[in-house]
């Protein structure tokens, strides 16, 4: 990056600024830098759909600090919920087809 480079300012939550500076530090590289490289990766990946490598798949997952798996994890809770509510819909409509077929075969 070159000094004559545009500038402009970026506000972003402290969390999210910790956790940069954190990872900056971890990869040796200033926060201007840490944001590029993520950038220019990010851009990488959406232009390469479908073929990340382990490799890439593993820097993500340790770099993501976690949020991935919480997402996940909050999407699997409703996922769960979801299919128990249809599990207790299929119970009572077998019931109530089965109190017909008796009733039927009286």
């Amino acid at each position: 990056m070159a000094r004559d480079d545009p500038h402009f300012r970026l506000r972003i939550p402290e969390e999210l600024h910790a956790r940069l500076t954190e990872q900056a530090k971890e990869n040796h590289r200033s926060i201007n830098a840490e944001i590029v490289a993520r950038l220019e990766e990010s851009f990488e990946v959406r232009g390469k759909k479908g073929s990340l490598s382990k490799e890439q798949i593993r820097e993500f997952l340790r770099r993501d600090g976690g949020f991935l798996s919480r997402y996940l994890n909050r999407s699997l809770i409703k996922e769960i919920e979801e299919i128990r509510l249809l599990q207790d819909k299929l119970s009572t409509m077998m019931e109530k087809a089965e109190r017909i077929i008796s009733e039927t075969q009286k």
